[in-house]
């Protein structure tokens, strides 16, 4: 059940199915799971627009959304050429709610962890920081060893 508004993702819970034990049964159950439910995720202008008022005139709607990992992209490579970018943002978005982000660099050997938040709340986004990196430690460092997670039924 997805409870509140969503910025770019829908909120995912997996379940602890009987046999997942270890790190890599968790990332499976977890990919089969955002596989099965991948094609509900989203709901496009001109599907709101038919959904909601179909009173209105047929009008082509189109919208996208890029999201550009601004402060770990300065550059881009394009086939052997190179392109460089800036971001301006003319009017910022106020920040209501916390976003924990990651991105992969170098090739898939760098996984970079972040969380924008308040700076008030600095000291519980660096313990939330930390639960998380030991979480990757624990599922990508140890895929085979047996879940540790202290809510995870033994």
């Amino acid at each position: 059940r997805v409870v509140g508004p969503c910025w770019q993702y829908v909120p995912f819970r997996a379940r602890f199915a009987p046999g997942v034990t270890t790190g890599a049964d968790l990332l499976e159950a977890v990919q089969e799971q955002h596989a099965a439910s991948s094609a509900h995720e989203g709901l496009a202008l001109a599907e709101i627009a038919r959904l909601c008022c179909p009173g209105w005139p047929a009008v082509d709607w189109f919208d996208t959304v890029v999201h550009q990992d601004v402060e770990h992209v300065e550059d881009l490579g394009f086939r052997g050429l190179g392109a460089t970018t800036e971001t301006i943002y003319p009017h910022q978005e106020p920040l209501r709610e916390w976003k924990c982000q990651a991105f992969v660099a170098d090739g898939g050997r760098r996984l970079t962890v972040e969380i924008v938040t308040f700076e008030a709340w600095r000291e519980q986004a660096d313990e939330v920081l930390a639960e998380v990196a030991a979480c990757v430690e624990e599922l990508v460092g140890r895929p085979g060893d047996v879940l540790r997670f202290p809510f995870y039924p033994n």
